[in-house]
């Protein structure tokens, strides 16, 4: 069973090309990356690394905010399996948002 993580004050949690292994929910706190020359922050309820989902790669480096974040991981094995139990539709519907997540993740690279 995945526990939470709690990371300091702008510590790293991974870096752009990182092997993806998990999607996170942000429980408490914030989290920081740099997307076409700017500084983008995520907060509570937010979810991130969803991108690892396609390549198996994060396609970004992601860091605690400044007061640094409680997070909680699952693991994309777990979420791809659930995914699977899916209707078909359903199933569709987040592989064609993932696609369109691919896309634009490439078109707001640096």
């Amino acid at each position: 069973m995945e526990e939470s993580r709690v990371f300091g004050p702008n510590e790293q949690i991974y870096a752009e090309g990182d092997a993806a292994s998990h999607l996170f929910l942000i429980q408490q706190g914030s989290v920081t990356t740099h997307v076409s020359g700017e500084d983008i922050s995520f907060g509570e309820g937010q979810i991130f690394g969803d991108g690892g989902l396609v390549t198996g790669k994060y396609k970004m480096t992601v860091k605690a905010g400044p007061q640094g974040c409680t997070i909680f991981p699952m693991h994309l094995d777990r979420l791809k399996a659930e995914i699977g139990r899916s209707p078909p539709i359903v199933r569709l519907f987040i592989t064609n948002m993932l696609g369109r997540f691919e896309i634009m993740s490439e078109l707001l690279k640096d």
